[in-house]
């Protein structure tokens, strides 16, 4: 028991012995770089350590650093891709409706304005990242929930082809026998454009879900034609 106390105090000593020398020789070195007016250098393992996070937050701040959202498009550039996409799906409305607000668009849209409705449909379905913001911007549904809407209320309002979209809208968000049902739908109305999808659809389901694809078109067809002879008897 007496070495073991023995060899204790000999270790404290030792270790308060190193404690004094470290801190005497970090004091002289502090002294002099103060003295000298320059920096003590950083051990390297310290240096290997901070710069990945000195990176990461330049990543961050960077413009062009990992997960930077990309750069906001123009209005134009939003009114040419539009453009595009609507004459490459066959339907178009005057050029003017471009470029009006969403804010014009709703209220000519209350009105039964073809025209809006196709545009806040095409908006709602491919933009709506880029309409947030905006304090027209409808957030009671999901943007794919507007665009058929629209569309559908395009379709009442007599634009045939819009049914074709709405079945495009239905297959994008992966709901495959709505978009069936769809194309069953802008049959009806005299849009043949569709009719080889249809076929495409109709081999891959089964009797029971072309059948409930039917039902889910009859109800569709049948609200459109009352809307249809709404709009007839009022003019």
């Amino acid at each position: 028991m007496k070495n073991f106390y023995s060899a204790a105090a000999a270790v404290a000593a030792l270790t308060l012995f190193s404690y004094y020398v470290w801190s005497g020789r970090t004091s002289d070195i502090d002294r002099a770089s103060n003295h000298a007016g320059v920096a003590v250098s950083i051990p390297n393992a310290q240096i290997a350590l901070a710069a990945p996070k000195q990176m990461t937050q330049a990543n961050l701040l960077s413009p062009f650093g990992t997960g930077s959202p990309p750069p906001p498009r123009s209005m134009e550039q939003r009114i040419k891709s539009r453009q595009a996409r609507m004459e490459q799906s066959h339907y178009m409305t005057p050029p003017e409706y471009f470029k009006m607000s969403l804010r014009e668009l709703n209220e000519r849209a209350s009105k039964n304005d073809v025209y809006a409705l196709l545009q806040l449909g095409e908006q709602y379905w491919k933009e709506s990242d880029e309409l947030v913001d905006d304090p027209a911007y409808d957030r009671s549904a999901t943007p794919s929930q507007h665009a058929t809407k629209f569309m559908i209320e395009a379709v009442a309002q007599g634009h045939s082809h819009a049914a074709t979209v709405v079945s495009a809208i239905y297959e994008d968000q992966g709901q495959k026998l709505e978009a069936y049902a769809w194309t069953l739908v802008s049959q009806s109305v005299m849009d043949r454009s569709f009719d080889e999808k249809a076929a495409t659809y109709e081999q891959k389901f089964t009797k029971e879900q072309r059948d409930a694809a039917e039902v889910i078109a009859a109800k569709e067809q049948a609200k459109i034609y009352k809307a249809m002879f709404a709009r007839f008897k009022h003019t």
